[in-house]
Order: C-alpha cells, then sequence, then structure tokens
C-alpha cells in the first residue's frame, strides 16, 4: 500500500489502529496520529504509519463518529476513545481494569476483553460473562457466515467460539 501525508486525506471512512498500545506513555501512544499513513487500494481506509505496528496482534477499525477500545498491555486495562471525521481519537477514558493483546467487539456492542480468558462487557461496562479457553488468547475476531463466531488465537491454536 502507498504511503501518504495524513494532512492531506480528506476523505477517511475507516482507520485501522494497533489492537494493543505498548509504550511507558501509553495514554500519549494511544491517540498519537502520525504524519503518515499507509493508504489502501479503495483510497478511503488507512492505517495510520505508528512506531508500534509490526509488533500489535491485530488491527482495529474505528470508523468516524464510532468508538475505539484499545488494550494497554503493560497496565492491564483498556480505554474508550472517540473517533472524529478524520479517523482520530480523542475522549480517551478508562473502559475496564482489564486487557492486555487484544479486544474485539460484537455486532451489539459488546466488548470482549482478552486478558487470561476472555472477559464481555457491556457497552457501559458491566462484566456480563467469562470465556475460558485452555489457552491464553492473543487475539480475537468475530467472523463466520452471520459474525456471530468469535474467532480467538493462541500460541499454538485456533479457536472459534459461537456467541449466539
Amino acid at each position: 500500500m502507498p504511503r501518504a501525508a495524513t494532512n492531506g486525506l480528506t476523505q477517511v471512512e475507516k482507520v485501522y489502529y494497533p489492537s494493543s498500545r505498548w509504550h511507558y506513555t501509553f495514554d500519549n501512544a494511544a491517540i498519537y496520529f502520525p504524519d503518515s499513513a499507509f493508504v489502501a487500494p479503495d483510497g478511503v481506509t488507512i492505517i495510520p504509519e505508528t512506531y508500534d505496528i509490526g509488533r500489535c496482534a491485530a488491527l482495529f477499525p474505528a470508523v468516524p463518529g464510532g468508538k475505539l477500545y484499545v488494550s494497554d498491555e503493560i497496565q492491564k486495562r483498556t480505554l474508550e476513545m472517540d473517533v472524529d471525521s478524520r479517523g482520530l481519537l480523542s475522549n480517551q477514558k478508562l473502559f475496564c481494569p482489564r486487557g492486555e493483546t487484544t479486544n474485539a467487539v460484537d455486532k451489539e456492542g459488546n466488548i470482549y476483553i482478552a486478558e487470561g480468558q476472555i472477559f464481555v462487557f457491556d457497552k457501559s461496562g458491566k462484566e456480563l460473562r467469562r470465556i475460558n479457553l485452555e489457552e491464553r488468547p492473543l487475539s480475537m475476531t468475530f467472523g463466520g457466515t452471520d459474525g456471530n463466531t468469535l474467532f480467538v488465537t493462541t500460541e499454538t491454536s485456533l479457536y472459534g467460539v459461537r456467541i449466539r
């Protein structure tokens, strides 16, 4: 994908951010928007060129006008941020005191956070349930024909967990 200056990108429909940000100044790193980004062939999807993009477990889509949840693996927490019309992040706040390398959001807006096991929260931060696997989750995403299967990678396996 070609690189472009972010200040020249006028029509952004989706931004992919690292699922976990690794930095001793996490709060600043989480909202940092670099000067350049990789632009997908559609011209409206970008991946900001961040220092930690190569070590993250996954990339999360951020849609302008929506929310983005990012895990802080050092302080074991997950933050919630607003996504503005250009894909920039703001209004950073603690979502819950859990988090490692990944999280995923289902169609209803429930947030699945990996920290040894998988913790499931509603949009308000109330814990709904826990999902236990034989191995520690490393990355997660929703998929399947109806989008109701949580796919989880671990060190040695790929799990598919039906949610509904």
